[in-house]
């Protein structure tokens, strides 16, 4: 009886071992995996900055050509309407 007592003892002694170090296996995976995700999500949102930043780079360099068209624009209006506006004031 007090062999059998000692060898349950022993038993469960291991499966609480076994079960503890499982846990502790568990929580390190998950810790990792909590990480891993996080720094993805991290990467995947500076991705996300850079692109809006080149965007914003995009459309002020479009807006700066677009100004700059309608300045010469204008200026080749004021110089062709100009000439003529001379010669009827003498």
């Amino acid at each position: 009886m007090f062999f059998l007592q000692a060898t349950n003892s022993s038993g469960v002694s291991t499966v609480l071992f076994l079960g503890t170090v499982g846990m502790v296996v568990l929580v390190v995976a998950l810790i990792i995996f909590l990480i891993m995700h996080q720094r993805r999500v991290l990467r995947f949102h500076k991705k996300i900055q850079k692109m809006e930043a080149e965007q914003q780079k995009i459309l002020l360099n479009a807006s700066i050509k677009l100004q700059e068209e309608e300045r010469q624009r204008l200026a080749a209006d004021l110089h062709d309407d100009a000439g003529p506006l001379l010669a009827t004031a003498r």
